[in-house]
C-alpha cells in the first residue's frame, strides 16, 4: 500500500464525513463544524478527522460531544462509500 492510496482514502474520508455532518446529521449539538483534514493509518483501520469549531468553549465542548456520539452513524455512511475491507474507526481532533 503506497502513500497514494492512503491519500485517496484520506480525501474520501474527509469528503464523506463533511457531507454527512452537513446534510444528514440531525443532532442539534453539532453545528458550525468544518472538516479540515483526515489522516489514515497505514493499515486503513483508524483515521483522525481534524475539525474546526466555531463558538464559545462550552459550545465547542458540546459540539465535540455530539460528534463523538454520532461517530457510529458517520462510520456507517463511510462504510457505504469506501470499498475497503475494514471501515476506519474515526477519532475527532
Amino acid at each position: 500500500m503506497g502513500t497514494r492510496r492512503t491519500a485517496k482514502v484520506s480525501e474520501a474520508i474527509r469528503e464523506t464525513v463533511s457531507t454527512t455532518i452537513l446534510f444528514e446529521l440531525k443532532d442539534p449539538r453539532v453545528k458550525n463544524v468544518t472538516v479540515i483534514a483526515a489522516d489514515v493509518s497505514a493499515d486503513l483501520r483508524t483515521a483522525k478527522v481534524y475539525v474546526s469549531l466555531m463558538g464559545s468553549d462550552k459550545e465547542q465542548a458540546l459540539t465535540m460531544h455530539g460528534l463523538n456520539s454520532a461517530r457510529g452513524f458517520i462510520q456507517s455512511r463511510l462504510a457505504d462509500r469506501l470499498q475497503t475491507r475494514y471501515t476506519p474507526v474515526l477519532t475527532f481532533v
